[in-house]
């Protein structure tokens, strides 16, 4: 890969490893500090010959690693989530955006609680669009795992939040 093919890959590649890594970390400048470390770590691993054959694949796992260094480092499971703006639509109402945005933070709260792996895969899989082969790559693990943790962390959203709407 020359360095105008990486620039082309990495620009396009920089968004997802961005949400996922903000995902993980809920700090705006540290995750930008796993993505930039993931495109050094990366563009070095091209200069001296160790171009992998599933490159995107390389990234998010490398990003997930990171990651949890930091997370391990910082001796804490997670931060705070952060409240995301939910999309603005001209033509719903104030009341109906506020309970998407409220809808919005409370399923990102239950995803937080889950066990890291099971957040790992179901934002992987339900935010970024993986498919399951290539999050048993990112994650190391086969895909049956895969489809457990994921089946696993949306039953329990859905039973979470049916006792919510229940109260």
């Amino acid at each position: 890969m020359n360095k105008v093919a990486y620039t082309t890959f990495i620009t396009a590649l920089r968004p997802k490893l961005y949400r996922f890594s903000l995902s993980l970390l809920r700090r705006h400048e540290t995750a930008e500090d796993v993505v930039q470390e993931v495109g050094l770590r990366l563009w070095k691993g091209i200069v001296i010959g160790n171009e992998h054959p599933q490159m995107e694949a390389l990234a998010m796992l490398t990003a997930k690693n990171l990651c949890i260094d930091i997370l391990r480092k910082n001796n804490r499971t997670m931060q705070k989530a952060a409240h995301n703006e939910a999309p603005r639509l001209f033509d719903q109402t104030p009341q109906h955006l506020l309970e998407e945005k409220e809808t919005h933070t409370m399923i990102c709260q239950l995803i937080h609680r889950l066990p890291l792996q099971q957040q790992m895969c179901i934002r992987l899989r339900d935010v970024e669009g993986y498919e399951l082969e290539e999050i048993a790559s990112i994650l190391e693990c086969d895909q049956g795992s895969v489809r457990t943790n994921l089946s696993r962390a949306r039953k329990k959203i859905r039973e979470q939040i049916i006792q919510l709407w229940n109260r």
